[in-house]
Parts: structure tokens; sequence; C-alpha cells
């Protein structure tokens, strides 16, 4: 443990699982469930304490299973935390109790009671080697948490990026039937329009066609019209003559007759042209 000054007061002593050193003679062990912290408890159901300068080899001894585990040293008679560090910690294959202690190195067992200044070059070199490992663990925890974060990271801005690429496509598929339907409605709208177009304009050219063929009638009618009021007035001026040629000459029942008989061809020609016409 921790060596005490003649106040009765804990000198500071280098703990490799902290990777510095403090002021107290036992580190605290907690176990890590998600944000959970409980007491670590030992294969004997045990809580775990070890000596503050016990390395990684020593908490892979005690622990009875894998897992997370946070390591704290506590102010002595406060209990207040002074520091702590969190470890990855896999449990060593058990080993008799003989060998265990034979292959633990000395320098460790010896510097569990040194301060930092009284330790030997090799135990403190084994401390650099565990404090080195213990970083590389954490470093390479740290990596594989942070690749498998930047995994789910990539995977959800994927899904995401997904996602907003299928409502675009569906909008712009939506927007084009839409355009589709409009353009449909508008081409028929103007195939209707120039066949209505086209029926008016036929249809004027049959009443120009039918205005022309009546204003030539009209024409027709109006010379035939001319002529029927010469052969009428040639007939008055007949009916005239003949009318002072019997004031004259007295009456005369063949001429009168011969008269009426021209006079009478006179209109029956005149007649019979209307009719055909």
């Amino acid at each position: 443990m921790g060596r005490r000054s003649s106040r009765g007061s804990t000198e500071a002593v280098y703990a490799p699982l902290l990777g510095r050193e403090v002021a107290c003679s036992v580190l605290h062990i907690g176990r890590l469930r998600g944000k959970k912290l409980e007491p670590a408890i030992d294969a004997g159901g045990d809580p775990i304490e070890l000596p503050a300068d016990a390395g990684m080899a020593e908490l892979r001894r005690r622990v009875a299973e894998p897992g997370r585990y946070r390591v704290e040293a506590r102010y002595p008679g406060t209990r207040d935390r002074l520091a702590y560090s969190d470890h990855d910690v896999q449990p060593l294959d058990d080993e008799p109790e003989p060998e265990r202690r034979a292959t633990e190195p000395m320098a460790e067992r010896t510097s569990r009671s040194r301060p930092m200044r009284e330790v030997s070059e090799h135990a403190y070199v084994g401390h650099l080697h565990d404090t080195i490992n213990n970083l590389r663990d954490q470093l390479r925890d740290a990596s594989t948490r942070s690749d498998r974060e930047l995994r789910y990271e990539r995977d959800r801005a994927d899904a995401a990026l997904k996602a907003m690429q299928e409502r675009a496509d569906a909008e712009v598929k939506a927007v084009q039937a839409r355009a589709d339907v409009e353009t449909r409605s508008l081409r028929e709208k103007c195939e209707a329009a120039v066949k209505k177009a086209f029926d008016a304009e036929v249809k004027l050219a049959g009443t120009a066609a039918r205005l022309d063929a009546k204003s030539q009638r009209v024409d027709e009618l109006e010379t035939q019209l001319g002529e029927l009021k010469a052969e009428i007035d040639s007939v008055r001026q007949l009916a005239a003559e003949l009318k002072i040629k019997a004031d004259e000459a007295g009456f005369s029942p063949l001429d009168a007759f011969a008269h009426l008989d021209q006079a009478l061809d006179l209109m029956g020609n005149t007649i019979d042209r209307f009719k055909d016409d």
C-alpha cells in the first residue's frame, strides 16, 4: 500500500491503471453496464479493490467476466473521487496459484508498497509497458467505436439520401404526369378548335357560294324583268296601235283577230321563257 507520512497522510503512488500518481492506497473497481455503474464483484462474490500500484494483470485476474470496468481513486477519509479511468477488460485464464505467483513480475510485487521515487527502474519500465498497453487498448476501442459510429452515420445518411431521392423522383413523376395530362388536354382543345375553324371555313365558303349564286340569279331576274317590261311595253304599244287603227278605219274583225293572235303569241313566248328559268 502507499506509504504514510509522519502526519498520517498517504504519499503519492503511481497508479498504472490510472496513468498518474494518486494520493491513496486503494483503487475501487466498478462495472459499467451501459450508462449504469455498479460495484464489480469477483468470482468469490467480493467487491473488487486493488492496491494503487496494481497493474492490468492484477485487474484481469480479479474480474469474473469480460466487460467495461471503471477504476477509481478516492480521497482517503472523504471517499470523493480523485481520478478514474475506464477499461475494457478480458479475464485471464484460471491458473494454479503457485504458477501465477511464480510468473508475477518481481518488480510489480515489490513496487506495490513503494512511492514512485522508490520504485526500481525495472518496475518503472513494467509500469510504462502496462500504461502503453492500456492506452493502446483504449485507442483500439475508441477506433472501433469511431468506425462503428461512422458506419452508422454513413448508413443513416445513405438511407436519408435514398429517401430524398425517392421523394424527388416521385414528385418529378407526378409533375410529369400532370404536365402530360395538361398537354394532352391542350392538344385535344387545339385539335377541336382547328376542326371547328375548318368547319366554319367550309360553311362560310358554301354560304359565299350561295350568296354569289343568288346575286347572279338576282341579276338574271333583273335582266328578265327588264326584258318583260320591254315586251309588255311592246304589247301595250301594239294594243294602242290597234285601237288607233280601229278608230280610223272602223272595226275589222279579221284585223283584230290577227293583231290579237300576234299579241297572244308574244305574251305566250314571254311566259314560257319565265317558266323555263
